[in-house]
């Protein structure tokens, strides 16, 4: 990370106080190599102590451009590896949905478990509501991810006005024991173009689910699956879509 400012001072050995600052996550050591984003804020302080970066009157730059302004805006310093907080905001465009902007909030629920809660301000929709929750067991760990909107739905022939879309991934992994474990990962749209108009990551002509269970020891091995796909296409009949029973 960067800090600079046109001034400063530190009280008590662990508060600095900066005017004219700017902050980002960038090294930058190069000087003709501008950081994707950056804060700037009439004034910064660092408290060391509390591992805190707060600003007033802050502008967010994204490519040398403002993008947002806040009064107020506080955040973890780079040395807090997890605290619930606001994570630094994105912006993308698009020539179908317009201007995107996404403003997450990290949850630090445990040292096992957080959440992410993402809403996305959509210039050409209605806004979208995207979550991650991640948790790890004793013996495994659940991924899952999900959104949610509710839009108008084009297709070829006819636009659905006011239709509820989304998606959810689930993934799961586990040991029962030193010789058995066992997974699933489940990948469902409510349609097939939701994931790729949203620009999601892994959107695909196809989404894979399937479970497996595997056994083993010094002298055998053992391991079943079954597996369904949703097709990601306007032109294809879903109902065609073949089950892998386990085998």
């Amino acid at each position: 990370s960067k800090m600079a400012a046109a001034s400063g001072k530190r009280f008590k050995g662990q508060i600095s106080r900066l005017r004219k600052a700017l902050y980002t996550a960038c090294n930058c050591d190069d000087p003709n190599i501008k950081p994707t984003w950056q804060i700037k804020a009439s004034e910064v302080v660092h408290d060391s102590k509390r591992k805190k970066i707060s600003y007033k009157n802050a502008f967010l730059e994204f490519l040398g451009f403002p993008v947002a302004y806040t009064p107020y805006y506080s955040h973890p310093d780079p040395s807090v590896k997890r605290q619930s907080g606001f994570l630094f905001p994105s912006y993308t465009s698009n020539s179908e949905l317009g201007t995107i902007i996404r403003t997450p909030y990290y949850y630090a629920l445990s040292p096992y478990k957080d959440l992410t809660v993402e809403p996305m301000y959509i210039s050409g929709q209605r806004p979208l509501m995207y979550a991650q929750y991640r948790q790890r067991f004793h013996n495994g760990e659940v991924n899952i991810e999900s959104s949610f909107t509710n839009a108008d739905r084009r297709t070829r022939v006819k636009t659905y006005s006011n239709k509820n879309r989304g998606h959810l991934f689930i993934d799961g992994k586990f040991d029962h024991n030193d010789y058995w474990r066992y997974g699933f990962n489940v990948k469902r749209t409510t349609d097939d173009t939701y994931l790729s108009r949203y620009l999601f990551e892994g959107a695909s002509d196809r989404l894979r689910s399937d479970f497996f269970i595997e056994g083993f020891d010094d002298k055998s091995y053992f391991y079943t699956t079954g597996i369904a796909t949703q097709v990601q296409s306007s032109t294809y009949q879903s109902n065609k879509t073949p089950l892998i029973l386990p085998s």
